[in-house]
């Protein structure tokens, strides 16, 4: 029986997040085995940035539920990722995982290339921000196969099964898992390399993927705009770059610290004692 494993971004119980996902369960059939794990359930402790992580063979300092999380992860074939949006992006919970992926290029390689959806569910469309485009580098961060990334919207509970555009997609989102085939919808403008609409612009009409870094040009065609994509093939989510990223730029600047630490140090030292940090009155 094959497993497919999803991951909800939400506290809400039987909220938008979690039926989306079973909606997507209900169209896999009943030959798929589906684990669900509610990410605001588990302890995940903010990164602290000390690189332990990034060399082979070390494993993070923080003693939480960070790697049942990978664990339950290696044990499925793929894997939904789902989440609500809060203030224009994806729940806090999802940049919490995302500051811990750091750790991906020394773990076990059963976590790449596998399988994978996002959906952001959004109240309002209009005020959906950056939630898929973040959502979607979540993915990429895991090194997961992101096969799409939708916006699913809804904003009271249950308001996702009375929307026929993300009913529409969850019977999708089901064919492409079945199939492990990627079929974004890039009708809107999006990045062919990670499916973002958000861009930098530049000089020139040129713009820039503010997610993966694909670049590209505004052109005009009779009067209608369209974006000229360059290499799409060659991005900072492909595995050759963020092997490079993890192993050799983070690992150099690690390095670096160690040889030039007291330079730096002679620099921060007159930084001490300016301001005064101000704190909240605890209990004891």
């Amino acid at each position: 029986m094959r497993k497919v494993l999803g991951l909800i971004g939400s506290p809400r119980k039987l909220g938008n997040c979690e039926i989306i996902v079973k909606e997507v369960f209900k169209n896999l059939g009943e030959s798929w085995e589906c684990g669900l794990i509610r990410l605001t359930d588990l302890k995940i402790l903010q990164c602290t940035a000390c690189f332990v992580c990034i060399e082979q063979g070390k494993n993070c300092n923080l003693e939480d539920d960070f790697n049942f999380l990978l664990e339950k992860i290696m044990e499925s074939e793929a894997v939904i990722i789902s989440a609500p949006c809060y203030s224009l992006g994806p729940a806090g919970v999802i940049k919490l995982i995302q500051d811990r992926l750091l750790m991906m290029n020394t773990k076990d390689k059963r976590l790449f290339r596998k399988p994978c959806l996002s959906i952001a569910v959004s109240g309002k469309e209009s005020w959906s921000g950056y939630a898929r485009s973040a959502l979607a580098v979540t993915a990429y961060l895991f090194g997961f196969r992101l096969l799409d990334s939708f916006l699913a919207v809804g904003a009271n509970p249950a308001e996702v099964l009375l929307n026929k555009k993300n009913l529409e997609w969850t019977k999708k989102a089901a064919r492409l898992l079945k199939n492990n085939a990627i079929d974004p919808d890039l009708s809107a403008g999006c990045c062919p390399a990670c499916f973002s609409d958000v861009f930098k612009i530049e000089e020139d009409f040129k713009i820039r993927c503010a997610m993966c870094d694909t670049k590209g040009k505004v052109v005009f065609i009779q009067d209608k705009m369209k974006i000229d994509f360059e290499n799409c093939k060659d991005h900072r989510f492909t595995e050759k770059s963020l092997k490079y990223h993890y192993k050799n730029w983070l690992l150099f600047k690690k390095d670096e610290f160690k040889r030039e630490r007291l330079k730096l140090k002679a620099l921060r030292t007159p930084y001490m004692n300016i301001g005064n940090w101000l704190t909240p009155d605890r209990e004891e």
